[in-house]
């Protein structure tokens, strides 16, 4: 049997991006979000995931929020 493949990083980005749950997850619990979801866990995803700056996340969720109303 074939391996399956797993979910791009950039899949991974707009998933965090779009999905407060799902990022609530991810910065709670790399390592195993990323294997529940299918995503590839590798060191540098997950020191990134680690590293990330939450207000940093808040802030372009809510800008993007903004702008998909003011469409």
């Amino acid at each position: 049997m074939a391996a399956e493949k797993k979910k791009s990083v950039e899949d991974l980005i707009g998933h965090a991006l779009s999905d407060k749950a799902f990022r609530d997850r991810l910065l709670a619990s790399p390592e195993a979000t990323l294997e529940a979801e299918g995503y590839e866990a590798t060191p540098e995803v997950i020191q990134a995931i680690k590293s990330a700056n939450v207000a940093d996340l808040a802030s372009f969720e809510n800008n993007a929020a903004d702008r998909k109303a003011a469409a």
